[in-house]
């Protein structure tokens, strides 16, 4: 009786194994099959930037969104000081990270470039044109120097300003930190 008993239990575990077998050789058949039919297309170098139409964007909201910035507009208006400035600043940093989900990144005239426009949907919360940009490309506070740019995460830049002196990292340097 113990005989049959273990023959039953190693013809089972043949079986088993044969199916094994048999299942394992049936999928590499399929892969082979779905590599001939659609091969694995050759690896692209750098990020894809997809267009408005693979975003879902539609011509109109594009429009829309390269309105001029009326906040933008307020930078460096006589009806408000320095501080002020550094806000407005903050802000239009703002809609860049709502639009693209992080701050802009690299140096101050490559921050300034995406905040332009020149990113990947074209959008530009500070017009290209306005008077704070000098022209090499650096927004200046009002004595007439770049704001400093500081990325403290990936959704929190600080801005700094000379203040009274002109000189930046002086005591007297305005300095905007996001949730303060």
């Amino acid at each position: 009786m113990s005989g049959r008993w273990i023959r039953l239990l190693l013809l089972i575990i043949g079986g088993l194994i044969l199916v094994f077998i048999w299942t394992s050789l049936e999928e590499e058949k399929l892969k082979k099959e779905t590599l001939e039919q659609d091969p694995i297309p050759e690896k692209q170098e750098g990020p894809r930037i997809l267009s408005t139409e693979e975003q879902g964007v539609e011509p109109e909201s594009i429009e829309k969104e390269r309105e001029r910035s009326p906040l933008a507009d307020e930078l460096h208006s006589s009806e408000h000081g320095e501080m002020e400035d550094l806000k407005i600043v903050h802000t239009l940093i703002d809609h860049y990270i709502s639009f693209f989900h992080g701050a802009p990144t690299g140096t101050h005239q490559e921050i300034i470039q995406q905040l332009t426009g020149k990113n990947g949907r074209g959008l530009a919360p500070l017009p290209s044109d306005h008077s704070a940009i000098n022209r090499e490309g650096f927004l200046i506070d009002r004595n007439g120097f770049p704001y400093q740019f500081h990325n403290l995460s990936r959704y929190e830049i600080e801005i700094r300003a000379t203040g009274p002196d002109r000189k930046h990292w002086t005591s007297d340097d305005l300095i905007y930190l996001p949730n303060k």
